[in-house]
């Protein structure tokens, strides 16, 4: 925007956005969403995990290629939230900026999965199971993990373990290869 439109910069609304958007707590407002995302998640999922008879339950709505269910409507309502958060701090950083970061890389990678499946799903094709959307917004899930790395126990184990990584690369190979030859 600074170079192809700088009126657009000195105006003020876009110094409002621009000013939220950099803030620390639109990095917060967005991280309890994704706990509140987590935690739908863990409500949606619930019945799967620990109900055996899951499948004769199921709601016969799930999928019919429309947006009928509350599951449906809170997953497109994340999926929105997700795009626009995006979109917001493409357009406020720039992609060179927005792109340095792993954090905004790994959100922009989830948030068009979601985007791409939920058409998919929700578009005359065919194919309506909505379990894909729910589990590449479960990934998104994974970005809670961050919050664990605030608590020092948990900081030190974290640290330990990603310096092991890629010492279990070698090992998951070589277990890989016993696996292969043994089936």
């Amino acid at each position: 925007l600074e170079t192809r439109f700088p009126s657009i910069i000195d105006d003020n609304r876009y110094k409002e956005i621009h000013k939220i958007v950099c803030s620390p707590l639109f990095d917060n407002v967005i991280d309890i969403i994704v706990v509140i995302n987590t935690i739908v998640v863990i409500t949606q999922s619930y019945p799967e995990l620990f109900s055996s008879d899951y499948n004769n339950a199921r709601n016969s709505k799930i999928n019919d290629a429309l947006i009928d269910t509350p599951w449906e409507i809170v997953e497109t309502i994340f999926t929105l939230i997700y795009v626009a958060e995006m979109l917001l701090k493409i357009t406020m950083l720039g992609w060179k900026k927005y792109s340095s970061n792993i954090r905004n890389l790994f959100d922009a990678f989830i948030t068009v999965l979601a985007v791409v499946a939920t058409i998919l799903v929700y578009s005359p094709t065919g194919f309506s199971n909505n379990d894909l959307i729910r589990f590449i917004l479960m990934s998104r899930v994974l970005r809670v993990f961050r919050f664990v790395m605030i608590i020092k126990p948990f900081k030190v184990m974290s640290r330990a373990f990603i310096g092991v990584l890629p010492a279990a690369r070698r090992i998951a190979a070589l277990l890989f290869c016993i696996v292969y030859t043994f089936s």
